[in-house]
């Protein structure tokens, strides 16, 4: 946080908010451990072991927590910490049932903590000395706009096209809706996050140490899913209902087990998604040269224990490419301030340039695989197969036609899956790619508005990961990890993961609030 944001929170007349806890991002780390042991491990506990329902007792565990955050006057922290830790878990309450094998209009836990945020960036700006500077709505929208700018516009675009499509949706419009207004609930974690690190509330460090502890409290959970043989039954909370069955081999052992590895994340392709960027900032933290050997090895024990359950327990092919690309990556990133001074200054020099041929490989390998066949190229691979894949290619060739067939609102947000089988596709399931899913349900114009806030946001978090700001390295890490999300996200299915997306959503807003940040005091220190 900026001295002038400090100076500012140093005249709040709400008594709650403590300054000094704003400016403490262990304050935050400490808060974000105390809410996974509640949410994630305390209250499974209690469900399990008194057979009791699972709402109350979460109520319980959350009322406690915003307790002892207005009794510390650490509300601020509190709620930051909160944020990335109950976008982590899946626990939902219904609204609207849609129909079988399509998604319901719910509120997710998490969403209760984004709207705690929306609530702290309110009180923000009717605070006089923190909002002094804005003296009209016009100058608000203006300030606005440049923190939040064309990622969050393209997003909202892309959720306003989808909802605009549920009108024209060829097989039920009602799920369509349903789905434009889950895009809409990505733009608000976006939006919150960004202005939380934009007024100084919050830090990448913070945000990504609280998202961290999640990820191992998820991991610990599904260490006793895997003892248990199978389900703990607690749905409610965010674990899966899916019992399909998976033999997994570990150390030389098969064991049959079901899909539900994976905490309360939802299932294990959304702890996979997430685990990667968990794992990208576990190694950086493991080659920070400012955190002290306890830490680092903490850390280092993180990476062993979230790579245990990424590769042999997910059972998901793309999830050891993902895992594979974020590791090297990472470490290779993680290392380059202990390289030769000369290897190091090429490598700087060169950065675009790696970064273009890098792209240029990811693309071309793309192609090899869909011209050759899947199972010849990734048999290769070690723990990887292309068994499923050439099925997954059609389907893709598939979805393409289709998008051919309704190129500007698509079929419809989440209206393929129901009816797969009968328009043309392998089975009754949704498309495994977010890319070709958005392209077929939302068409063109919708998969470019929604390529297009990836790209707008990807472009501010490489600016911000070569520039000269403390928490660069955070921001490297953070890139490291959404390429190892992407590779997921381009094979499997997890855009109806609220988890998932609302996890990447959030951090793109962190990113672009952190780079205004930068943005602004690198403009004051040129005056």
């Amino acid at each position: 946080m900026t001295d002038r944001t400090a100076e500012a929170s140093g005249s709040r007349t709400w008594s709650v908010i403590d300054p000094r806890s704003v400016a403490a991002p262990e304050t935050t780390l400490a808060f974000g451990g105390l809410l996974t042991v509640l949410v994630i491990w305390l209250v499974p506990a209690v469900v399990v072991a008194g057979d009791v329902p699972p709402i109350p007792v979460l109520a319980i565990a959350l009322g406690t927590y915003g307790l002892l955050a207005v009794a510390t006057r650490s509300v601020v922290p509190s709620v930051v910490a909160a944020i990335p830790v109950l976008a982590t878990v899946n626990a939902d309450v219904p609204l609207l049932r849609g129909p079988e094998r399509t998604v319901d209009l719910a509120v997710v836990i998490g969403d209760l903590a984004v709207v705690a945020g929306a609530v702290l960036l309110v009180l923000w700006l009717f605070e006089t000395d923190a909002s002094a500077s804005i003296r009209t709505p016009r100058e608000l929208l203006g300030r606005s706009w440049r923190t939040i700018g064309w990622p969050a516009a393209f997003l909202a675009g892309f959720a306003i096209w989808a909802l605009l499509g549920a009108a024209f949706a060829t097989h039920d419009p009602r799920t369509a809706a349903v789905f434009g207004l889950t895009q809409l609930r990505y733009v608000a974690y976006f939006v919150v996050a960004a202005g939380l690190l934009a007024v100084g509330y919050a830090t990448l460090r913070s945000l990504t140490g609280a998202f961290v502890l999640a990820m191992i409290g998820h991991a610990a959970f599904a260490l006793a899913q895997f003892a248990n043989r199978g389900s703990l039954g607690v749905s409610t909370l965010g674990e899966t209902p899916r019992s399909n069955e998976l033999t997994i081999v570990l150390l030389g052992h098969a064991m049959p087990m079901g899909r539900f590895l994976g905490g309360l994340v939802g299932n294990n392709a959304a702890f996979v998604s997430l685990a990667l960027p968990a794992v990208a900032v576990l190694v950086w933290m493991v080659a920070d040269p400012d955190l002290t050997a306890r830490f680092r090895l903490l850390a280092l024990s993180g990476i062993l224990f979230l790579g245990t359950f990424c590769v042999p327990l997910s059972q998901y092919d793309s999830a050891v490419l993902g895992f594979a690309v974020t590791i090297v990556l990472a470490v290779m990133l993680a290392s380059s301030r202990y390289w030769p001074p000369r290897y190091r200054a090429v490598f700087e020099r060169e950065r675009p340039r790696l970064l273009g041929t890098a792209t240029a490989a990811a693309v071309g390998m793309a192609v090899i695989v869909a011209v050759v066949g899947a199972d010849l190229v990734l048999d290769v691979f070690p723990l990887v197969t292309g068994d499923n894949l050439e099925t997954r290619l059609a389907d893709y060739r598939r979805a393409y036609a289709l998008a051919l067939d309704h190129p500007l609102v698509g079929y419809g947000g989440g209206n393929v899956e129901p009816v797969a089988a009968e328009i043309g596709f392998s089975d009754d399931v949704a498309i495994h790619s977010i890319v070709y899913s958005h392209l077929a349900e939302t068409g063109f114009v919708g998969l470019g508005l929604w390529l297009a806030a990836v790209f707008a946001i990807a472009v501010r978090a490489i600016r911000l990961a070569w520039s000269d700001a403390p928490d660069a390295a955070v921001a490297t890490a953070l890139c490291v990890g959404a390429l190892g999300f992407l590779a997921i996200a381009l094979l499997d299915q997890i855009w109806d993961n609220h988890t998932s997306m609302g996890a990447f959503w959030l951090f793109a807003g962190a990113i672009a609030g952190r780079y205004r940040a930068w943005t602004r005091d690198r403009e004051l220190s040129m005056r």
